[in-house]
């Protein structure tokens, strides 16, 4: 052993760290000690995985646990093709060539596929009135309340003069259980009663007896079911509109928003010219043999519910 060698511990070269960053040296006495990041690297990653770990569960956790869950709220709209049915859009091209030869066929107009396909269409809004039948059925762990429906106007613009098509013109639903009249300043579900209708002295009609919530609040039991039969009607303007139904258990409120399949509710209202006329650029009405064939002069439509 020399003499360099035999010093104390202060003569050696000592460097830690990442292997890149250790300097060069001409004589290297002692240990060279390369660091190792790798190992710090890994427990990181090991640390936000755990963390990762650790909310997902939480978040699971949160959805699972009981009293939670809120009831579940059904649309169906299918009331709404058979006759009498009836729909406008901003198109004169509505609703389309193909379906309309398929419309011109004998009972064409009778047909609820081919009425549907036109409900369905992106640019149809319904014809004065519509049907929606909430379905509501009760989270299978405890019993809810609904202590309203109110609906929510998304857009409301001037009625749609492009094209009519319709299955007869549509009169009053007597089978109406909650009335919404979207043209009010301050729209709400109303409780309804048939009348007589004073105008034939024959007919009947569902008029509106005031509010329907908070007097008709629905109980739902564990898992238990209720249909509230809504019909919307619209005389001067369109709207897009979705229904929020709220509900409240023992663990708070909370609100579940209804709508037609991802998109709001659509409806109008005639497009009236004068007193008895409507005028649109392309209307189609039902005739013998209970095919839709085009009006001969859509821009002066006869309609004695333009007043």
């Amino acid at each position: 052993m020399n003499e360099d060698s035999a010093g104390d511990d202060a003569t050696r070269n000592v460097h830690r760290g990442p292997a890149n960053q250790v300097l060069q040296a001409r004589d290297i006495h002692g240990g060279v000690h390369l660091g190792a990041p790798r190992r710090r690297q890994w427990v990181a990653a090991a640390a936000v995985l755990a963390v990762a770990v650790v909310v997902a569960a939480l978040i699971l956790a949160r959805q699972e646990r009981p009293g939670t869950a809120p009831p579940r709220v059904s649309v169906d709209m299918s009331y709404n093709d058979h006759k009498p049915w009836g729909y406008v859009s901003e198109s004169a091209d509505f609703p389309g060539a193909e379906r309309l030869a398929r419309l011109n066929q004998p009972s064409g107009g009778l047909d609820p596929r081919l009425a549907e396909e036109v409900r369905r269409d992106r640019g149809a809004f319904s014809l004065r009135r519509h049907t929606v039948r909430l379905h509501l059925a009760g989270p299978p762990d405890r019993a809810v309340r609904i202590t309203d429906i109110r609906p929510v106007v998304r857009r409301a613009t001037e009625v749609f003069t492009g094209s009519l098509v319709e299955a007869n013109p549509q009169g009053a639903d007597p089978s109406s259980e909650v009335l919404l009249a979207l043209d009010e300043p301050f729209p709400r579900l109303m409780d309804t009663k048939l009348v007589e209708n004073p105008s034939s002295g024959v007919r009947s009609e569902q008029v509106p007896t005031g509010p329907y919530f908070p007097g008709h609040t629905v109980h739902l039991a564990p898992g238990e079911t209720h249909e509230v039969v809504v019909t919307a009607v619209a005389e001067v303007r369109a709207y897009e509109y979705e229904l929020v139904v709220v509900h409240q258990s023992e663990t708070g409120t909370g609100e579940v928003v209804v709508n037609d399949d991802g998109r709001p509710f659509r409806i109008s209202g005639l497009a009236c010219t004068a007193p008895g006329f409507a005028s649109y650029r392309a209307a189609y009405q039902l005739v013998t043999g209970f095919a839709i064939a085009p009006v001969p002069d859509p821009s002066r439509l006869g309609r004695a519910a333009c007043r």
